[in-house]
């Protein structure tokens, strides 16, 4: 199970969970530039295809304490499950 992070122009996340409703999609977690929802790789796929509103699809690839320094940003990003998530 994949969670994405879809986000869209400032006051447009009405329509943009309109629209995942419509596209069959339950939002999990709404914000004033977006909302995080639950699928799988062919869910990320037809989002990505059949979204109008949403700008951009970003895939949460894990979730980690804030980093204070670029080395450990660098760390958790080495480290995050790409090859089994994306493959």
């Amino acid at each position: 199970m994949l969670t994405l992070l879809l986000t869209c122009p400032y006051g447009l996340v009405g329509v943009l969970n309109q629209e995942l409703k419509y596209l069959k999609y339950k939002p999990v977690d709404s914000f004033d530039t977006g909302t995080f929802v639950q699928t799988d790789r062919d869910g990320l796929i037809h989002l990505n295809l059949r979204s109008r509103v949403a700008s951009k699809i970003y895939v949460q690839l894990g979730e980690t304490a804030p980093c204070s320094t670029f080395d450990e940003l660098y760390t958790i990003t080495y480290a995050a499950p790409r090859a089994e998530r994306l493959p």
